[in-house]
């Protein structure tokens, strides 16, 4: 269930390369972090591929994936969320011309580094390891820190996602609002504002599954085959979701 992810490598790798290097892209704000996005996700592109190799040969790359690895990569759905949710205030700022102070989106992406950071320390510094065991990704239970830190990401996770759909609902409802006073009626807006609501819903419904699954189920499930696939699953929806935007 790992290994597919290898196959999406090229396609983000040729996306994030056009956002990053063409200038009209790279000075533009919303392209900027939409890159940052696509950044985490190929990190968690590559990071499932890795713990698929090394969940088939045992092999760990000398501690590589114990210590980098697997930090990394599951730090990386943290950043990931809050800057989506970073990426969506700045959906808002410009489409509805909403005045905010200058720096706010800058401030905004460096928490959500910060946030992404914040929970990379305890797994690197092995103060909640996360292990490779009988073939899945799991959470150290031995460790003191492990039930705390699992209760800060399930719950700031669910709010970065809810926050992200309510503020795309404020987008849809602002943009109803500016065709209504305009008085323009347009089809193809109103097919751009039902893509952009369903988008949205899915990428909010794939996001509370994966959570739901990686931090409440395994409480419930002795065995974790179902979760991962169905993690797997809402992510193939969000790396759909980020090809669209």
């Amino acid at each position: 269930m790992y290994f597919p992810w290898i196959a999406a490598n090229p396609l983000y790798l040729r996306m994030l390369w056009i956002l990053l290097t063409i200038k009209q892209f790279r000075g533009n704000e919303c392209f900027f972090l939409l890159s940052q996005v696509g950044i985490c996700n190929l990190i968690q592109i590559s990071g499932q591929a890795i713990v698929g190799f090394t969940v088939l040969t045992s092999y760990r790359l000398f501690g590589i994936v114990d210590y980098v690895v697997i930090p990394v990569f599951a730090c990386s759905w943290n950043v990931m969320l809050a800057m989506s949710f970073v990426l969506v205030v700045n959906r808002l700022q410009v489409i509805c011309d909403l005045c905010m102070p200058k720096y706010t989106v800058t401030i905004l992406a460096i928490l959500a580094w910060l946030l992404g950071f914040f929970f990379f320390l305890p797994y690197v510094t092995r103060l909640c390891p996360l292990m490779v065991k009988d073939g899945y990704l799991l959470r150290d239970p031995s460790s003191p820190y492990s039930w705390p830190l699992h209760q800060i990401e399930f719950y700031s996770s669910i709010v970065l996602i809810c926050f992200s759909l309510l503020i795309y609902i404020c987008i849809i409802l602002c943009v109803l609002y500016q065709r209504f006073k305009t008085t323009v009626r347009s089809t193809v807006l109103q097919t751009a504002e039902l893509k952009l609501f369903l988008v949205a819903l899915l990428e909010f419904l794939s996001c509370v599954c994966i959570d739901v699954c990686w931090c409440v189920l395994p409480e419930y499930l002795p065995d974790p085959t179902w979760n991962w696939i169905v993690i797997n699953a809402g992510k193939f929806f969000i790396v759909g979701g980020f090809i669209q935007d």
